[in-house]
């Protein structure tokens, strides 16, 4: 059935109608999404590149970026309150709700929204600063500070400094201990505007050390004038030395080491403290009746046994009246004294050791042989003929000895075991030990060395040609070492041969 033109009109009224809603739709549907883009989001929202403080918060809400730059612009927290006597409290941000100060961040960040750039709405980058001032809760510093073993800590009594003895013997001042009762609750209030002060100027890792201030001082301290005085007089007396000649060195005796000081700065000289001084110097210096290590000119490396009794080279100190001066000294404030020590030709070696040094003559009895050694090197060898072995009382002791004697043309006398007397002129005299032995020459003798010895050996002393003794007497001096030397000594171990009698070969 066909429509009439009335109702053809109305269906092309609806069509249109239909047609203009849809086409308003549309236009509102853009203008909404206009005002979203534009307007709405951009109220709410970052813009694509927009950074802040590093981070990048395009198209974050302002919530979300609030979150993001507390989280990661917000160092730790790290607090530390000190008390005088060590006592410490421990605070971490959580504890005082440590973050962002005044207005919230959300706020902060509405002032950098509203200033983006239409520019950056089309994704052009965009870097900005926010300055984030960190904040506490002061009132829970406060409970935290009140509940510290600081405030709660167990009383410590004030002790006043005071003077004592050091570990070297000297006197030092030990410290005050100070105490821990606090004047008053005024120190929370101090700690409070300290770490206020350190958070303005971003500092989040803070200590604070309560100062004396607000603590009771009463102790007498370490810097009080008058015991620094005292300190100073007594340490003065202490420190005290006399200078001690050993045989060319210095040594320092220390009153402190030697005496008993009072506080009031007297002192008594202590005998068993003085005496053990000296023993000690004797221990560090003392060579006689020491052995000897030499290595000769043929290369071999000699130990010579040393004996008290039989060597006369060497230091010996004599402590009975090197303690009697140094006593005396120290009693009348004396600066220097010589020890009394008995020393004959003794050196000191390169390294500053006293030893037999690089001057010396040595004698083999077994391989009747001499050798002089001057700077080291070798200045002769010569064979000689020692003392007759067979008898004891003529063989030549072996020992350590230092020539402490010498002469030219010079009779020799003793007189034989059976009473008979002898004389024997020498052109060169040089004496090794108090029983009459020594070095000479022997014009007599036609041979030397070889096992002379043993049949036709001196009354003690060593036999040696004329140019040997010649030349030991002026290349060497007074103080010479001679060491005299055999195998036996060795295998042995014994200290010293049995030496020459009173009755053998003695200087004119």
């Amino acid at each position: 059935m066909s429509m009439t033109h009335e109702e053809r009109k109305k269906l092309r009224k609806r069509r249109q109608m239909k047609t203009n809603a849809v086409f308003l739709g549309i236009i509102l549907l853009l203008v909404g999404l206009t005002v979203y883009l534009f307007i709405l989001f951009p109220s709410t929202h970052f813009n694509q590149g927009v950074i802040i403080n590093g981070l990048d918060v395009s198209r974050m809400s302002l919530s979300k970026a609030a979150r993001l730059l507390e989280q990661k612009s917000l160092p730790e927290l790290k607090l530390t309150v000190l008390g005088r006597e060590g006592e410490t409290l421990q605070v971490d941000g959580e504890d005082v709700d440590f973050g962002y100060a005044g207005r919230s961040m959300k706020e902060a960040l509405k002032t950098i929204r509203k200033d983006q750039g239409f520019w950056s709405s089309l994704g052009s980058d965009e870097s900005r600063e926010l300055e984030i001032q960190p904040s506490i809760n002061t009132n829970k510093l406060k409970r935290l500070l009140k509940g510290s073993a600081i405030a709660k800590a167990d009383p410590v009594e004030p002790k006043d400094a005071y003077i004592s003895r050091g570990e070297d013997n000297g006197f030092v001042i030990v410290p005050e201990v100070k105490g821990n009762e606090l004047v008053s609750d005024d120190w929370m209030a101090y700690v409070e505007e300290t770490v206020l002060e350190k958070l303005d100027s971003r500092q989040t890792e803070i200590t604070v050390t309560i100062p004396d201030d607000f603590y009771v001082n009463t102790a007498l301290p370490a810097d009080d004038e008058n015991l620094l005085e005292t300190l100073n007089r007594l340490n003065e007396v202490a420190y005290h030395s006399l200078s001690v000649d050993m045989t060319g060195v210095t040594e320092k005796i220390y009153l402190k080491d030697v005496a008993v000081i009072g506080l009031d700065g007297r002192y008594t000289i202590s005998e068993d403290l003085l005496r053990q001084r000296v023993h000690q110097l004797a221990l560090d210096y003392d060579t006689m009746g020491c052995d000897r290590t030499i290595v000769l000119p043929d290369h071999r490396k000699i130990t010579m046994k040393g004996s008290y009794e039989v060597d006369t080279y060497g230091f010996d100190l004599n402590e009975d009246q090197t303690y009697e001066i140094l006593l005396n000294a120290l009693n009348e404030n004396k600066k220097k004294v010589k020890a009394k020590y008995y020393t004959i030709g003794q050196t000191r070696t390169d390294d500053g050791s006293l030893d037999i040094g690089g001057d010396y003559i040595f004698v083999d009895i077994d391989r009747q042989k001499l050798y002089a050694v001057l700077d080291g090197k070798l200045l002769l060898s010569s064979d000689l003929v020692s003392g007759l072995e067979s008898d004891p009382d003529r063989r030549t002791p072996y020992g350590i000895y230092g020539i402490w004697k010498m002469d030219t043309a010079c009779s020799l006398v003793g007189t034989e075991a059976n009473g008979t007397a002898w004389d024997s002129y020498v052109n060169y005299w040089m004496a090794t030990d108090f029983h009459g032995n020594g070095l000479h020459d022997a014009v007599w003798r036609e041979q030397f060395g070889k096992d002379i010895y043993k049949t036709d050996g001196s009354h003690g002393c060593v036999n040696l040609p004329y140019e040997t003794a010649q030349l030991l007497y002026y290349n060497y001096n007074e103080g010479s070492p001679v060491l005299i030397y055999r195998s036996s000594q060795e295998e042995s171990g014994s200290a010293s041969g049995s030496g020459a009698s009173s009755g053998n070969a003695s200087g004119s």
